[in-house]
């Protein structure tokens, strides 16, 4: 969220809780309207008593849950996985070995002067590097 929307979801809050207090001015648009009814939805299930209480330690148990470091490898993912993936590619290779024959013709003129060695090792970069983040955790994950 940028600024700007925490600072019109803050006003959005304070309408909805003047609201409730008798004095809150009238919403100008249906949809901030609906918003701010949706808030008010949201302070009235808050101040409701939820009935249950939970253990004096629960807090402290999500916290532990949270940051418990994980054990053990996790062999489906790192290792499973793109074995499979392996097999799956090397088996299909008879399949798809035409089409790519036709690529690497269309591509020959472009890469006449690259070493073959060259491009294998730059492949070779791509693939252990996507592998080593993965087992690092995924660092470079791509966030929205």
């Amino acid at each position: 969220m940028s600024m700007r929307d925490d600072d019109r979801e803050r006003g959005l809050q304070d309408l909805a809780e003047a609201r409730r207090a008798g004095t809150g001015p009238e919403s100008e648009t249906p949809a901030e309207r609906a918003e701010v009814a949706a808030y008010g939805l949201v302070f009235d299930a808050l101040a409701e008593d939820p009935g249950d209480f939970l253990p004096l330690d629960f807090a402290e148990r999500v916290v532990e849950r949270a940051f418990a470091p994980r054990l053990g490898f996790a062999w489906w993912e790192n290792v499973v996985v793109p074995i499979f993936m392996l097999v799956l590619t090397a088996s299909s290779l008879p399949v798809i070995a035409r089409p790519l024959a036709e690529v690497w013709e269309m591509m020959r003129p472009l890469l006449e002067g690259v070493p073959l060695g060259l491009l294998a090792a730059a492949g070779a970069a791509v693939l252990l590097a996507g592998m080593a983040d993965r087992v690092a955790g995924g660092t470079a994950e791509v966030r929205r």
